[in-house]
């Protein structure tokens, strides 16, 4: 969803630029003029599409959280151990934290012999 979400907000600024670059060469006929505000319109846009697209990734993440909290009867789905209960899932840096310390600590299952 990353380079989804790069092309997106890349997009939403090409539009702001396109759009108030038109408008304002019909307006001003000096191209000049024309190119401030259509960079003042590309920036606009892509504030508004970065901002758009949090809430959309937000909401994004929230309905994945209550589908995998919830099965149909309303019980809870996922069997969290103790450890993984502690762990906000949502920060990505404290998941990572765990999940080295984990790797780091953990014996290997396969002992190669020489």
């Amino acid at each position: 969803m990353n380079d989804d979400a790069r092309f997106f907000f890349c997009l939403s600024g090409f539009v702001g630029f396109t759009i108030f670059f038109v408008l304002a060469l019909a307006l001003h006929n000096n191209a000049s003029m024309a190119l401030l505000h259509g960079s003042l319109g590309c920036m606009l846009f892509s504030i508004c599409g970065r901002f758009l697209l949090g809430l959309l990734l937000r909401a994004n993440l929230l309905a994945r959280d209550v589908v995998l909290s919830q099965d149909g009867n309303g019980d809870a789905k996922l069997d969290l151990s103790s450890s993984q209960t502690t762990v906000d899932p949502k920060d990505p840096s404290i998941a990572a934290t765990q999940a080295m310390s984990e790797a780091a600590t953990k014996k290997t299952m396969v002992e190669a012999k020489a």
